[in-house]
């Protein structure tokens, strides 16, 4: 059942296994597979069913340091999250992503991206896109041209775009679940702790009518997005205390921005030749986006990070 806390004052009792904040991408696909197992599942949106003005109000903030355009651009408050708005592209970070970069402090992963492989898999068939051609190569060979040659600082590959963008149409099936409740309209303001601090006992939300309510659920899992989890993890607790899950203090620090130039205007010679290479691609119902993307060489060389970009016109 859909609910909204600015409306239906009385909401009826629904004993949860799980709660989770936020019905974006992670938050839906993460009901959708609990479901499947047969859970009970909790889920708060801050927005309504569609994108409407008003949530957005709470998207916005002050922060200090370097420019970060994502804390107020591109966050959506409305069942399905950002998923309402963007476009769909896919795609996996590369291995050297994970590994440390002697000229950048503190970079690096824990891990491999091998750890995270079968996940990805798993992430390909939550976005629609298990039918696709995974493989770059096999891609080239169905596009019956071979891959441009980019000199060695270059190299090309594609990205993956969902079929079906919207997360709350792609699992618009699993919303009407009777084993699923959706509140709209709960925008997470407190996490209620118990007494030794050790425990979730409720999350605490408030409608932009006033209407306030505690969910319970056996289980809570945070689901709001990168920025909004980690304010919501900021807020101070009773006592002034330092939550334990910020020991370390990096909550809300080492935030990255897409970096979104035109680089280069390109006259090409023979413009028939070079755009097959660079315009999408379209197989068996699905997009590609033909890009570019500095080698592992050429990133150490410069010492600089991943960055990759794309050719969108040509004369």
């Amino acid at each position: 059942m859909i609910l909204d806390l600015n409306h239906d004052l009385a909401l009826p009792e629904f004993s949860a296994d799980v709660c989770i904040v936020g019905a974006g991408a992670a938050g839906l696909v993460l009901a959708a597979e609990l479901i499947q197992k047969n859970k009970r599942v909790l889920l708060l949106e801050s927005g309504g069913l569609t994108l409407e003005a008003a949530p957005q109000i709470l998207n916005q903030c002050d922060h200090i340091g370097q420019p970060h355009q994502g804390a107020n651009i591109g966050r959506f408050r409305a069942l399905g999250g950002t998923t309402t708005a963007w476009g769909g592209q896919i795609l996996e970070l590369n291995a050297e992503d994970f590994t440390p970069r002697t000229w950048i402090p503190g970079s690096g992963w824990p891990f491999t991206k091998e750890v995270l492989a079968p996940y990805y898999q798993r992430a390909l068939q939550s976005e629609g896109l298990a039918g696709a051609t995974q493989n770059d190569e096999d891609l080239w060979h169905q596009m019956k041209i071979p891959p441009p040659n980019l000199g060695r600082e270059l190299t090309p590959y594609f990205t993956r775009w969902c079929p079906e963008p919207n997360f709350a149409r792609l699992y618009r099936e699993v919303l009407h679940s009777p084993n699923l409740c959706v509140v709209l309209h709960a925008t997470a303001t407190r996490m209620h702790l118990s007494q030794d601090g050790t425990h979730v006992r409720g999350i605490e939300c408030t409608a932009l009518s006033g209407t306030q309510k505690i969910f319970y659920a056996d289980q809570y899992v945070l689901a709001l997005g990168t920025i909004e989890s980690v304010r919501f993890l900021l807020q101070p607790l009773p006592g002034a205390q330092t939550p334990a899950w910020n020991r370390s203090g990096l909550l809300g620090r080492h935030f990255q921005s897409h970096i979104d130039i035109n680089a280069a205007r390109i006259s090409a010679v023979d413009a028939t030749r070079l755009h097959p290479w660079f315009a999408n691609a379209y197989r068996d119902g699905y997009k590609y986006h033909p890009k570019f993307r500095l080698t592992s060489a050429a990133q150490q060389q410069d010492q600089i990070l991943n960055i990759a970009g794309s050719i969108t016109c040509i004369n």
